[in-house]
């Protein structure tokens, strides 16, 4: 049996008997090639939620991203950066996630306000008094 060995086999036959985790160096068995690091390759981007008011943002929870990998398999993604968010104007709109240096643009499209109205179906009210928000109903109008 040679020193390395001996040495080797002192040494794990200490630690299992202590319990002292040992870091063991074969300096005469072959050095493991690295394996080739898999990479994202491509992002897939999916909109899934509704149109979005000119001025309010998307919502992370409304978008479905795919890695696809340089060995040829896919991951859906939860970490992923969403770059741009907020909706800019009316009709579409462009934004970008990117995740590992790759990059994906996608397109929600934005819509206006046009009009609002506002009823109250309460009693009369007198000075001094208030309303119940319940009492008002409010309807917001679309550009779409």
């Amino acid at each position: 049996m040679g020193k390395i060995r001996k040495k080797f086999c002192i040494a794990l036959l200490a630690s299992i008997i202590i319990g002292i985790p040992t870091c063991y160096f074969f300096p005469s068995l072959p050095v493991a090639q690295a394996a080739e690091r898999v990479k994202v390759e491509e992002l897939w981007v999916e909109y899934i939620g509704e149109t979005v008011v000119v001025g309010e943002e998307v919502s992370k929870r409304d978008i479905r991203v795919t890695a696809y990998y340089s060995d040829g398999t896919t991951a859906d993604l939860k970490s992923f950066t969403l770059v741009s968010s907020k909706i800019k104007k009316e009709g579409e709109n462009t934004l970008v996630v990117t995740y590992n240096g790759v990059r994906a643009e996608f397109t929600v499209e934005g819509k206006a306000i046009e009009s609002i109205e506002a009823q109250y179906t309460g009693e009369d009210v007198t000075i001094g008094n208030s309303v119940k928000k319940k009492e008002i109903i409010v309807t917001v109008y679309y550009s779409d």
